[in-house]
């Protein structure tokens, strides 16, 4: 692997740095390095991948040194998801009395976009702003790509202002081929807030804000559209802080990932080893939570001294409308995307460090 192209800014700087990975076996990666004060965020233009997110040189993320490795087959760490994250139900939907179906790849569903989604484009790139740092990224999906039906343009920007990292995302139906299509991106990083000291992330110490509900689940991880509450589904519930670990002997529900539903978007994570605090903002409806129950001997980031990746060993919050959103008449409306009209959705993930 070479690596050219490289502008490194000085520590605690405030710019954008970007360098070109070059490898025989495969096309060039692009990484572009975001610093704010004592906060970087380095992001990869195969899959838009959120591939490093520091704070006082503490890296907050699962992944790989070798940007390569992210082309690889590897749990979606820190991509962007879509055309629709989640799960559609059998893989199939109708849309203006067309039925469209997916690549099934997840039991009887079709996940994450199915097997060739947005995680795995190299999007065109550039850079925005240096003050405050922003690099946007823009790809393009073609009419059934995947199942899906019409041509879209998708634009993720990432900003980095004082420890927010912003992901800004937009989707515009740009084809002739049908006036309505099917949207729900995502963002997917693993957090490890220990820097990868502690192998497990079950002693973080996790609080939901105004979170009102979570929807019903069956057996494939469809939601059935039932809206469990705080007294029919305590375990669920962290309206009040307490860590991953005490509640996963409870929840069974954390291995089928349930959708929350919020009226503010805010989700709070804390580290005891390093004091760091992640803070998730949202102007989604609910989000994911997934606490890295499927990883398996995952070789570790150098960084990382855990070593190895497994079970627990980070958290996804992953902002969203609900899965198999499409399928569920509550919240069709919110995943449909009309020819003249904008899909758009914003992720902030803030990072603090307490003394």
């Amino acid at each position: 692997m070479k690596a050219s192209v490289q502008l490194t800014p000085p520590k605690n700087s405030t710019g954008v740095s970007q360098i070109v990975h070059n490898n025989q076996a495969s096309e060039p990666i692009t990484a572009y390095c975001l610093s704010n004060g004592p906060t970087t965020a380095t992001i990869l233009n195969y899959g838009a991948t959120l591939s490093k997110f520091t704070i006082n040189n503490i890296d907050v993320l699962l992944g790989f040194d070798d940007v390569f490795d992210y082309t690889k087959s590897h749990p979606m760490f820190g991509v962007i998801v879509g055309r629709t994250c989640n799960r559609i139900g059998n893989g199939q939907f109708e849309l203006n009395g067309t039925t469209y179906n997916l690549p099934i790849n997840n039991g009887p569903n079709s996940l994450h976009g199915g097997l060739v989604g947005l995680d795995k484009h190299y999007w065109d790139s550039k850079i925005l702003s240096q003050n405050p740092p922003a690099v946007v990224f823009t790809t393009q999906s073609k009419h059934l790509d995947q199942g899906y039906p019409g041509t879209i343009e998708v634009a993720i920007t990432y900003t980095l202002l004082n420890g927010d990292l912003s992901i800004d995302a937009v989707a515009k139906l740009i084809g002739n081929e049908v006036d309505e299509t099917v949207i729900n991106i995502t963002s997917h990083p693993y957090f490890n807030l220990s820097g990868g000291i502690s192998p497990t992330v079950e002693d973080n110490e996790i609080q939901f804000h105004h979170v009102t509900g979570t929807l019903k689940v069956n057996s494939t991880q469809i939601p059935t559209g039932e809206v469990l509450t705080t007294s029919t589904n305590p375990e669920m519930f962290f309206n009040e802080p307490a860590t991953f670990g005490s509640r996963l002997p409870l929840v069974q529900q954390f291995r089928v990932d349930s959708h929350l539903q919020t009226q503010s978007g805010c989700v709070s994570v804390k580290d005891p080893h390093t004091k760091i605090e992640l803070r998730v903002l949202t102007d989604a409806c609910g989000f994911q939570l997934y606490t890295g129950n499927w990883l398996e001997n995952i070789t570790s980031k150098k960084s990382h001294p855990c070593g190895i990746y497994n079970n627990y060993s980070g958290f996804c919050i992953e902002p969203s409308q609900p899965p198999d959103a499409i399928n569920l008449p509550a919240f069709r409306q919110s995943v449909i995307l009309k020819k003249g009209e904008e899909w758009k959705q914003k992720i902030v993930y803030r990072l603090l460090q307490n003394e």
